[in-house]
């Protein structure tokens, strides 16, 4: 069975390298493009001239697939959805796109659970870039970073801090289920529709997230108060 890609909405405040390689795979980036989109991501977690070169390399690899952004957006437009501009650097938000949203605009999941997604999403995804930068690393894709041994170290204790997190949210659910649902729609941003046709199964799913973010809200305030630092 052929898995459908979908289109992840750009965060606030992520880096154009690390929007265009999460979706890469929605825009039909060429292995050429792929390629310096990685490096691109990677380099968003070094130095200031890594970030320089990282934006640099986004933004011609952007202007090469223009035509191909403006096609996702069309297409979801094509099919009712909105597309409303998300922030001030041009990002769109495509309402349908995102399941946490979605989930949120329906009245799925309350505020206290969408709030909930948002914060474990933000540890989902530092502890995700984070292996992503490991892996090139090992395999030589990327050069020596400029950061300070003491910013390497800071950002090491923020992702060992965050994984700390997630994993202890992620246990607390006791369900391998609920969290393979929870890494679907509140990590990734998947919609509920992409993960079943079944309308009474979608209704259960919609179900079993929100009683898994619950469980996640209590597991992060009792976490919320760990402090890791280094000298």
């Amino acid at each position: 069975m052929t898995e459908i890609a979908h289109f992840i909405e750009r965060g606030k405040d992520e880096p154009l390298a690390m929007h265009l390689h999460r979706n890469a795979d929605v825009l039909g980036a060429s292995r050429d493009q792929r390629a310096r989109l990685r490096r691109a991501a990677a380099l968003t977690g070094g130095g200031t001239e890594d970030r320089i070169e990282a934006g640099l390399i986004a933004a011609s690899v952007r202007d090469e697939l223009k035509v191909a952004i403006d096609e996702v957006i069309y297409a979801a437009q094509a099919r009712g959805e909105a597309v409303s501009d998300y922030n001030t650097d041009g990002a769109k938000r495509i309402k349908g796109r995102d399941g946490l949203w979605s989930l949120a605009d329906s009245g799925g999941l309350s505020e206290a659970q969408f709030n909930t997604g948002l914060m474990y999403r933000g540890l989902y995804e530092r502890v995700m870039v984070g292996g992503i930068g490991s892996q090139m690393s090992s395999v030589g894709e990327l050069r020596a970073t400029k950061a300070s041994t003491a910013g390497q170290i800071g950002q090491g204790l923020h992702r060992a801090y965050a994984g700390v997190r997630l994993t202890a949210a992620e246990t607390s659910v006791r369900c391998a289920e609920k969290v393979a649902l929870l890494r679907a729609v509140a990590g990734e941003g998947r919609t509920i529709g992409s993960l079943s046709s079944s309308g009474h199964r979608r209704k259960v799913l919609i179900t079993s997230l929100g009683i898994a973010l619950d469980v996640v809200r209590i597991s992060l305030g009792q976490t919320g108060g760990l402090r890791i630092t280094g000298s």
